[in-house]
């Protein structure tokens, strides 16, 4: 006996199903975040009549390169426990392993 599984698409707007078969996700790009959505023809093609004037008033980009951001030296284990106690005390979320947040270091810093 054969088995064949088929992918179920479903709209991330509202959860219906997609029945096409050539569905591919929409892709956006926005300030500087690559984004895909799964969209029914119907939501696919509201969400591009509210990004028209946009689009028709862009420019299109082309040939750049991204620059990698220079990487921090990774803080010692007490600097990041005395983050990790801040940032609990200051209601940020922070897990009690692993990486932190850039954003929840900068804050750090410039509470200091």
């Amino acid at each position: 006996m054969s088995r064949r599984v088929l992918p179920v698409f479903t709209d991330d707007l509202d959860g219906s199903i997609i029945d096409d078969p050539n569905h591919s996700p929409t892709r956006l790009a926005i300030d500087g975040k690559e984004l895909e959505i799964d969209l029914s023809a119907p939501n696919r093609d509201q969400l591009l009549a509210a990004l028209a004037p946009y689009i028709e008033n862009a420019r299109r980009v082309t040939g750049t390169r991204r620059r990698r951001a220079a990487a921090r030296p990774a803080a010692g284990r007490d600097k990041r426990l005395k983050i990790r106690q801040w940032a609990a005390a200051n209601g940020y979320e922070v897990a009690s392993r692993g990486r932190i947040a850039a954003d929840i270091v900068d804050a750090y810093e410039a509470a200091r």
